[in-house]
């Protein structure tokens, strides 16, 4: 239970310095904080799809991937914040905003340990109570049409 409360707080302080950036809020699995400016839980049952990504891909990736992906029902997904750093995660998201992106961005462990991914992106489409997975560097109209539908 001490590991999911520190969880939480880590989610606190990443949801903050992201709220402080005028960014869409982070979403995390765990306890409501009441500091933070919105709190819901992974996955959102909402979400029609999630688009697993690292900051190993290139910053023309996730821009290609935002642009996708808005006025879409989905989001980007990372595992982690980039070496536990929130300022390093801040800047870099900022970064991206300044450029145009605009897609939700979550942070969630274990969507890529439920779903075992191993490569970015992966993209999750979710149909009733199926989960069909497709991964490689690929427009996601292509993951679409690779999983046989449109999201």
């Amino acid at each position: 239970m001490a590991n999911m409360a520190s969880m939480a707080r880590m989610a606190c302080m990443v949801m903050l310095a992201f709220t402080t950036l005028e960014a869409d809020p982070l979403v995390f699995r765990g306890e409501n904080c009441s500091r933070c400016k919105k709190f819901e839980t992974l996955p959102d049952p909402n979400y029609e799809f999630l688009v697993l990504v690292s900051f190993s891909l290139p910053d023309q990736a996730w821009l290609s991937l935002s642009s996708e992906i808005e006025g879409r029902n989905g989001a980007l997904v990372l595992r982690g914040i980039p070496r536990n750093s929130f300022q390093e995660f801040a800047s870099r998201i900022a970064g991206l905003k300044k450029r145009g992106m605009t897609a939700p961005v979550l942070v969630n462990p274990l969507v890529f340990e439920q779903n075992q991914v191993t490569a970015v992106p992966s993209f999750l489409f979710f149909e009733e109570n199926d989960v069909k997975k497709v991964s490689g560097n690929i427009p996601l109209r292509s993951a679409e049409e690779i999983i046989g539908g449109s999201v």
